[in-house]
């Protein structure tokens, strides 16, 4: 009895649930009839309106975003962040990073990285202190005093001091070491009275002594006990460089079995102790290749960071987006050297003659790059320049006039001959692009003028 009074309790509890749910759904129909559906008859009364705030939203969305763009740019700048790898690329042949012997563009490159000199070149090619504060010379021109800077370490964390710039032009001096800079310090005395002081007295007056004070300074303490014979091969030139640069050695890394497809990686690491500004760089690589086409290939493979030593950018460069070209004005000058002490070229008239038959001009139109005519033994801004002292332009009918007078005739193949011997010499140049073409040219003006040349390209190692 009780069990069927609860099951009938239930019932109507669920009879009336059902029935408050049912009258739930019917408002909610009605509500949404009559608040929605009937509503969308009545858009089209005030679509003037709901368009007006609709373009009137977009409007502000639009103009928020253009803001954010707009003042993103304004605000930010881009610019270089410390950290990274820079690899550049350099064509030639790595051999030795002593700035003793170091001549080659991939020699120098990492020998000027490694190691610093007294005096170097700033951004805009003058000399400025490097290891040396500054420098003084006495009124005759022949006594330059040097003081180097405070507080100067080599990259083993030695001291650096004059003993070690004496110890450097000693070397250079020595013939034994046969170091291609020794000509340049013949006959310069070279003392160091204290720590931080060295002078250097000259025989005579030189104006462009300065510009020799750039090169590296090299440890005593490291190749001190190194006879001069062995200054050119020890390894501390290709494997183990102790310098003061901005940047130190980590490793080399040499492939290829042959020397037309060998390839070197250097790695350096910037020097913490480095006396002038830090480079922020996390590492940098020098990768030398031995043919220019392995460098574009690199460089187009996105292997290199930048190319160096390429006189035009090459046309296999142009589908590289964001490709930046930078030309230098560079404080050098490519020149032709007479020897004047024996040959036809002892004859001051001859020489004469030649420089008169060289059209450096067309040459110069011939290259792939833009430069400067030099007309005389020193650039326009170095000490010493004179622009009163130039050579003579070109003049062919008077080049060969003067050989005429001189009694240098044209014989039967075109070539001068003056007492039985012909006008004939040898130049000799290194064997690139660049100076076969340049060497090609000269032998045709003076092919004209009646003097016979013979061209001997040699490697630029060599």
């Amino acid at each position: 009895m009780h069990m069927r009074r609860i099951k009938l309790r239930f019932r109507r509890q669920l009879r009336k649930s059902q029935k408050q749910v049912e009258d739930i759904g019917t408002q909610a129909e009605q509500n949404i009839e009559q608040h929605l559906f009937k509503r969308f008859g009545r858009l089209s009364e005030v679509r003037r309106f709901v368009t007006g705030w609709t373009l009137l939203l977009v409007l502000l969305i639009s103009g928020l975003l253009a803001q954010n763009v707009l003042l993103s740019s304004y605000y930010q700048t881009v610019r270089a962040v410390p950290g990274g790898i820079y690899t550049e690329g350099v064509l030639g042949t790595f051999t030795n990073a002593s700035p003793l012997y170091a001549t080659s563009n991939a020699d120098a490159s990492v020998s000027r990285l490694l190691f610093a000199g007294l005096l170097r070149y700033n951004d805009q090619g003058k000399l400025v202190g490097d290891l040396a504060s500054g420098y003084t010379v006495d009124e005759k021109g022949i006594t330059y005093t040097v003081h180097l800077k405070p507080g100067l370490k080599w990259h083993d964390g030695q001291p650096l001091t004059s003993a070690d710039v004496l110890f450097t032009y000693k070397a250079i001096q020595n013939p034994d070491a046969q170091s291609p800079l020794q000509g340049s310090w013949r006959d310069i005395d070279v003392t160091a009275p204290d720590a931080q002081t060295v002078v250097f007295t000259l025989a005579s007056p030189l104006a462009p002594f300065a510009y020799n004070l750039t090169n590296g300074i090299v440890p005593e303490h490291v190749l001190g006990d190194v006879p001069p014979s062995d200054l050119r091969s020890t390894d501390f030139n290709t494997v183990r460089p102790v310098g003061s640069g901005p940047f130190t050695w980590e490793a080399i890394e040499v492939t290829g079995d042959k020397r037309e497809t060998a390839q070197e990686q250097i790695a350096l690491l910037p020097f913490k102790d480095y006396h002038g500004d830090v480079p922020k760089l996390q590492e940098m690589i020098i990768h030398v290749y031995a043919s220019r086409d392995q460098l574009i290939s690199a460089f187009k493979d996105k292997q290199l960071t930048a190319a160096v030593g390429l006189t035009s950018v090459p046309k296999e460069f142009n589908s590289i987006g964001q490709l930046q070209e930078h030309s230098l004005t560079l404080k050098a000058a490519n020149m032709v050297f007479f020897k004047t002490t024996s040959g036809v070229l002892a004859d001051q008239k001859v020489r004469k003659a030649l420089v008169q038959a060289a059209d450096v001009s067309h040459i110069i139109k011939s290259l792939d790059y833009s430069a400067r005519a030099v007309r005389a033994p020193f650039l326009v801004g170095q000490l010493g320049y004179d622009p009163t002292l130039t050579q003579p332009g070109f003049d062919l009918k008077t080049a060969k006039a003067g050989l005429d007078v001189a009694g240098w005739l044209p014989g039967k193949d075109g070539v001068r001959f003056k007492d039985g011997k012909p006008l004939t010499f040898v130049l000799s140049a290194a064997d690139t692009p660049e100076y076969k073409m340049v060497t090609g040219k000269l032998k045709q003006q003076w092919q004209a003028l009646g003097a016979k040349l013979d061209v001997q390209l040699q490697n630029p190692t060599d």
